[in-house]
């Protein structure tokens, strides 16, 4: 526990050394009410609903997010999810372009978005 402990001590101290000590409250109030049910709706889009298979093409997903969704579930565009699997080497910042190439190529469908993903998880047909 020292560790996590240590590391929230040195992010409060640090946001007070710059005057803004509040801003650890409102991280704190985030992890604890809204932050599991992002990554639950993160991971869901991530791998549910995909074959039991290791082919990266098959078992994982690319989500489309507007900027919603990129501001809460999707930032730094772990949307690119498919592609982060295939080839983790590259950059964030530059899986929108490998999407682009994968889709130019045919060979990937174009992505659902983050509400048709969660409509899929929650039929009855699946």
């Amino acid at each position: 526990m020292a560790p996590t402990v240590l590391t929230n001590g040195i992010l409060f101290g640090v946001l007070a050394a710059t005057g803004h000590p509040w801003l650890y409250g409102v991280w704190a109030a985030a992890y604890l009410t809204t932050f599991n049910v992002f990554m639950r709706i993160r991971s869901m889009a991530e791998h549910a609903c995909t074959e039991r298979t290791p082919d990266s093409f098959r078992n994982t997903r690319t989500t489309r997010a507007g900027w919603l969704a990129r501001m809460t579930v999707a930032p730094i565009r772990v949307n690119y999810h498919l592609e982060h699997h295939v080839l983790v080497s590259v950059p964030y910042f530059r899986l929108p372009a490998m999407h682009r190439m994968l889709i130019q190529r045919g060979t990937v469908p174009p992505p659902p978005g983050y509400l048709d993903v969660l409509a899929l998880v929650s039929s009855k047909a699946q």
